[in-house]
């Protein structure tokens, strides 16, 4: 039988895929031990950073600025009411919002150091006073009651300097004697002290503080009957005034008038019911029995100080004067 052949075509083709297939299985069986390039090509690790963790902001809630505050003006008649009305405290607080306003006027400065110191406020008195002084250094009211101010405060020396300024502005002034007594008085210069009182009463035979005054340091003397015809005088001046009314009392009760001394201490307490001093005082000499040594005048008592007073002026008048010249022989 014969066979037959495949045309040359087809025998190139079939040669031709048979050693493709002989060459794709060579590179199939290739050993691991020759690794390819793609083997030892160097391995790549990617680093994959994590994100960013996003920003925060804390959570802030939006401030309001303060509204401003409102500041009522005060006017000085504002201020000054509550003066007139004793309430020192609320008129301490308007003057101090009255000179912010008005920083230049003397008297609001002036009106704020005597609310102050009714207040008991002596440090804002004090700068009230000074300030009042840097604007009108003339003005004498504000050099006397600094010096209260400074004798409110134990500070004697102080006031003394003060009273020099005053001096020079007014030497006729009797305030400044009085002042000055009591300065001298908190010094215990009790000579001098009486000594000043007695120009104070001799410029102004009225004034019932400083003749009070004078009675104080003539206790403090242990002149007891002095002091009970002064003080005599002061309640004939001012009878309305309490504080006399205890002073004399106490001076009644020296000099062993306890019944004298219990009225006294009585009208005190009626004229100041707040008065404990003078309350304790008439306890004290409600307890003591017994009668008075004699009758007593305040009367009397009234016009013996009077008639001393006007020793004074004689003693006084001398001292202007000078001595008396001497008399000499005279040919006859």
């Amino acid at each position: 039988m014969h066979s037959k052949s495949l045309p040359l075509s087809e025998l190139v083709t079939l040669v031709y895929m048979t050693a493709l297939v002989l060459t794709l299985a060579l590179v199939g069986c290739r050993p691991d031990s020759e690794p390819t390039a793609a083997d030892t090509a160097p391995e790549v690790t990617e680093r994959v950073s994590p994100a960013p963790a996003p920003v925060v902001l804390p959570v802030v809630e939006p401030v309001q600025p303060p509204a401003p505050t409102v500041v009522t003006p005060v006017t000085y008649e504002e201020a000054e009411a509550a003066w007139n009305e004793r309430d020192y405290v609320r008129a301490t607080e308007l003057f101090t919002r009255y000179i912010d306003q008005k920083p230049e006027n003397p008297w609001g400065h002036y009106m704020l150091g005597l609310s102050a110191r009714k207040a008991g406020e002596l440090e804002i008195a004090e700068l009230a006073f000074r300030e009042t002084l840097m604007l009108d250094d003339t003005h004498v009211k504000s050099w006397q009651n600094l010096a209260r101010t400074l004798l409110d405060g134990g500070r004697s020396d102080d006031a003394l300097s003060v009273l020099i300024e005053a001096d020079s502005l007014s030497p006729e002034n009797g305030i400044n004697h009085r002042l000055r007594g009591r300065a001298l008085h908190q010094a215990g210069e009790l000579i001098s002290a009486a000594d000043a009182y007695r120009e104070a009463i001799l410029i102004n035979e009225s004034d019932a503080w400083a003749i009070n005054n004078l009675a104080l340091v003539l206790v403090d003397d242990k002149r007891y009957e002095q002091a009970l015809t002064a003080l005599a005088q002061a309640v004939s001046i001012a009878p309305d005034n309490a504080t006399f009314q205890n002073n004399l009392g106490m001076a009644l009760e020296l000099r062993g008038f306890f019944r004298a001394a219990e009225l006294a201490y009585g009208r005190a307490v009626d004229l100041n019911i707040d008065y404990e001093r003078a309350q304790s005082n008439l306890d004290r000499v409600v307890a003591v029995e017994g009668i008075d040594p004699s009758e007593i005048s305040i009367e009397t008592l009234a016009q013996a100080f009077i008639d001393e007073v006007n020793t004074w002026r004689d003693e006084y008048v001398a001292r202007e004067l000078g001595p008396a010249p001497e008399l000499t022989d005279v040919d006859s």
